[in-house]
């Protein structure tokens, strides 16, 4: 997503954006970043894996499967930063 997305599901697959937007094809690598948002993830990766070795870091199974009324919201770089679930009784 672009950087500050907010969106909120609908349904299980289909979702809503709130703020901000999908990212421009071709701008973005695999992983949703631009050439240099990726160098300097990756160059902080490292040093984060040199401080704590074996640090397992996030991965698709570490979030809830989306369900309707859940919001995610992402950071400056188009990461995952915040998920909001549903409050008990919300639609």
């Amino acid at each position: 997503m672009q950087p500050l997305t907010i969106i909120e599901y609908v349904s299980e697959t289909e979702y809503t954006i709130l703020q901000g937007g999908e990212p421009e094809p071709g701008l973005y690598n695999e992983n949703g970043l631009t050439d240099e948002e990726q160098a300097a993830l990756d160059e902080r990766n490292k040093k984060i894996e040199e401080m704590y070795p074996g640090l397992s870091h996030f991965s698709d199974d570490s979030f809830p499967s989306p369900v309707p009324g859940m919001k995610v919201h992402y950071d400056q770089l188009g990461g995952i930063i915040r998920i909001e679930m549903p409050e008990e009784g919300e639609p």
